[in-house]
Formats: structure tokens, C-alpha cells, sequence
């Protein structure tokens, strides 16, 4: 009375179109600073914590 287990392949599809939305824009640049060979690009909607830290640390540096 014992089972026998079955291994079932299984073959996963994407349903969605595989095309790229054209709806998606890259976002625009907010500010752009050079300090020596750093270049610095801040685009709209970055995290205002990262931005917070990354200009923290370059108080530190000069």
C-alpha cells in the first residue's frame, strides 16, 4: 500500500508580452557635481537618505 512518488515535468510560460514598455522614462537629472575626478549625478526621486550620506561623506573629504 505504499506510494511511489513521480517526478511531473513542469514548464513555466510567461503570459505577459516580453516587449519592453514604452511607458518607462529615465529619470531626470536634479543636480551633477565635480569635485576633482568624482562626478556626482543626483536623478529626481533618489533616496534622500543616500543623498543625505553620500554629501556627508564629501564634506569630509576636502
Amino acid at each position: 500500500m505504499s506510494k511511489e512518488n513521480q517526478i511531473v515535468p513542469v514548464i513555466l510560460t510567461d503570459n505577459v508580452n516580453s516587449q519592453p514598455s514604452p511607458s518607462i522614462q529615465k529619470p531626470k537629472l536634479a543636480c551633477q557635481l565635480k569635485i576633482g575626478n568624482a562626478d556626482l549625478r543626483v536623478y529626481n526621486g533618489a533616496s534622500q537618505y543616500i543623498l543625505t550620506t553620500i554629501l556627508k561623506e564629501l564634506v569630509h573629504v576636502n
